[in-house]
């Protein structure tokens, strides 16, 4: 049998041979269909990486990575977002970019599960540690069988301003956001405390906004008008990004974690889960803006 095979693939050679082919097909192939060097190759899939508790020490290389415009500070990147990686100093974007999270979920606070999509809005900030999303505003778009009016929630402004409220120690490179996991809190000093404080148990919360309520305060305009407050953390999976016009997308998985630390009124207490709505994709997506601060950015949505 092994002698029938090797007998089959010397006139298989012999033939590839006798059509032009080399005996390293490698070099047949390079001289027929030539590589463009120019063209990206495709990336495998990558799971994320968890960076939420440790800083960000992806050294982008500067003789792959950065050209002689990106050091003198130009932005010659045909309107893609690039970094500056010049040798030691920190990663940072040319001009104005925002960073925009669609999450697709379901929650059943009559019942039936209802659609929401909460979109988180941030402006991009710089630091030694690579960048961070400074926190603008979330927007909550809840379908009610064709009624988006039924519940609505407004973030205070002490809420926006309050420190550390943005999302810290991002991972960037010089042509991509690399696949990653982060979390987001809202009214916890550590973002791995477990498991979260309660109302009746509210060691570890964090008055945030520094106005006199544990964790953090979200104001409810509908149903029912009021204050929550509430501690919550948000995990984030980013997947690899791809580089548009003008921007950076990719896909994203989320899971919300949240604790009722009080209300203004009873009926506000129950935290109602919000899990992921997999029908939809969630995604992220960095992108170029002329807004220089959270106002002006808002002020177009």
């Amino acid at each position: 049998m092994r002698t029938l095979i090797s007998m089959i693939l010397v006139v298989a050679l012999s033939t590839l041979v006798a059509c032009g082919w080399h005996s390293d097909g490698g070099k047949t192939l390079e001289e027929r269909y030539p590589h463009d060097d120019g063209m990206p190759t495709p990336k495998d899939t990558q799971e994320p990486k968890d960076v939420s508790n440790e800083p960000d020490d992806n050294k982008p290389d500067d003789s792959e990575s950065a050209s002689d415009d990106s050091e003198s500070g130009s932005d010659d990147s045909g309107g893609r977002p690039q970094l500056d990686c010049s040798d030691g100093q920190p990663a940072v974007f040319f001009g104005q970019w925002a960073v925009e999270l669609v999450q697709h979920g379901t929650f059943s606070p009559l019942g039936s599960p209802l659609e929401l999509t909460i979109t988180d809005h941030f402006i991009v900030k710089t630091d030694t540690n690579g960048f961070h999303w400074e926190f603008c505003d979330e927007k909550l778009l809840v379908d009610n069988d064709g009624d988006f009016d039924t519940f609505v929630t407004v973030i205070p402004e002490a809420l926006k301003k309050a420190p550390k409220t943005g999302i810290s120690a991002v991972s960037a490179e010089c042509n991509r956001i690399p696949p990653q996991t982060i979390k987001w809190t809202w009214g916890l000093e550590d973002p791995n405390v477990n498991p979260l404080p309660t109302e009746d148990e509210l060691e570890g919360h964090w008055d945030q906004d520094n106005d006199g309520n544990p964790g953090v305060t979200l104001s409810v305009e509908s149903p029912i008008a009021g204050q929550r407050y509430l501690a919550r953390r948000i995990t984030f999976n980013l997947f690899d990004s791809s580089s548009g016009e003008d921007s950076w997308e990719g896909i994203l998985d989320f899971q919300i974690e949240e604790s009722g630390l009080g209300a203004s009124s009873a009926m506000l207490k129950a935290v109602v889960p919000i899990t992921q709505n997999h029908m939809k994709t969630s995604t992220y997506r960095v992108y170029r803006t002329d807004a220089t601060d959270c106002a002006s950015l808002m002020s177009s949505k």
